[in-house]
C-alpha cells in the first residue's frame, strides 16, 4: 500500500529508505565495533500559534526507525519524540542533552546513528 504523508513521500518509499539504511549500517559497522547506538529524534508537535502545524510523520518515522533497528540487533536506542511510546519530550534541551550523552557514551569503534524528523 502507498500512502502518501509530508511532502508526497510515501510510507513504503520510508520503509524502504529505513531498510535500506539498516543494511548499509550492518555492512558498514567498522570490524569489531563495540557498540551500535541510535538516537532517534522526532518533533511532531508544533505551536499552532507560531503558524506551524502539527505533523504525523516524524513520530511515524521514530517507529520505523526503532523496529528496524531493533530488527538488526541495535539495543541501544534513544528517542526523544512525542507520540511514541518510551520517547521523552523534544525540547531543544532534551535534544542538546541526549546528543551530548550519545557521544560520551560512544568510544573509538562504536558507531552512533543520528536521526531526525520533523
Amino acid at each position: 500500500m502507498d500512502v502518501h504523508v509530508n511532502g508526497g513521500v510515501t510510507m513504503y518509499g520510508l520503509r524502504v529508505a529505513a531498510v535500506a539504511a539498516a543494511y548499509w549500517l550492518g555492512l558498514s559497522a567498522p570490524c569489531g565495533a563495540a557498540e551500535i547506538r541510535a538516537l532517534l529524534i522526532g518533533v511532531s508537535a508544533y505551536d499552532e500559534s507560531i503558524g506551524l502545524a502539527s505533523l504525523r510523520g516524524p513520530a511515524n518515522d521514530v517507529r520505523l526507525w526503532r523496529e528496524t533497528l531493533k530488527a538488526r540487533g541495535v539495543t541501544d536506542l534513544r528517542i526523544v519524540a512525542d507520540g511514541v511510546d518510551g520517547g521523552i519530550a523534544p525540547t531543544r534541551e532534551a535534544i542538546l542533552e541526549a546528543m551530548s550523552d550519545l557521544a560520551k557514551d560512544s568510544a573509538a569503534g562504536d558507531l552512533a546513528l543520528l536521526t531526525m524528523s520533523g
